[in-house]
C-alpha cells in the first residue's frame, strides 16, 4: 500500500516536470523564432555594370558576397526582384548567420532583404573599391 502511494507520488511529479518541460520548450522555440525575425545585418550593396553584385557591412565595414533570396522587398515592403537592387542600396539582411570566413567573406545562407535606402553616393564613393577589388 505504501508502495503504490510513493509510485503514484512520482508518477505525478514525472507528469508535471513533463508538461513543465514540453512548455518551457516551446516558449524557448518562440523566442528563437522571435531573434531570428529580429536578427539582421545592415549592409550596403554594390553592383557593376554587368549586374554582379558585392554587399559591405555597414557597421564592420566588412565586403562579402550573398545569394539574393526570394524574398526581396524595396522601402514600402513591396515585393522586387534582383535586377531592381542598384549599386549604394542601404539594405537589411535576414539569414543564417552563417558566414564563411574568407575574404571576401561568403553568405549563402541570405532568407530575406529589404531595402532601406536607395543609392547612397556616400557609399558607392567610399566602399566602390570593393568592385574593382574582387570582381
Amino acid at each position: 500500500m505504501k508502495n503504490k502511494k510513493i509510485i503514484g507520488i512520482v508518477g505525478i511529479i514525472l507528469v508535471i516536470l513533463i508538461i513543465g518541460a514540453v512548455f518551457l520548450g516551446k516558449g524557448n522555440a518562440e523566442k528563437q523564432e522571435k531573434k531570428t525575425e529580429d536578427s539582421y545585418m545592415e549592409a550596403v550593396y554594390l553592383k557593376d555594370e554587368q549586374g554582379n553584385g558585392i554587399f559591405v557591412q555597414t557597421d564592420t565595414e566588412m565586403p562579402f558576397f550573398g545569394t539574393i533570396p526570394q524574398e526581396l522587398y524595396d522601402e514600402k515592403e513591396n515585393k522586387i526582384t534582383e535586377e531592381d537592387l542598384n549599386s549604394g542600396d542601404v539594405v537589411k539582411i535576414w539569414g543564417n548567420e552563417a558566414i564563411a570566413q574568407s575574404y571576401p567573406a561568403q553568405y549563402p545562407g541570405i532568407t530575406k532583404i529589404q531595402i532601406e535606402e536607395k543609392e547612397n553616393k556616400e557609399y558607392i564613393e567610399k566602399y566602390g573599391h570593393y568592385l574593382e577589388e574582387f570582381i
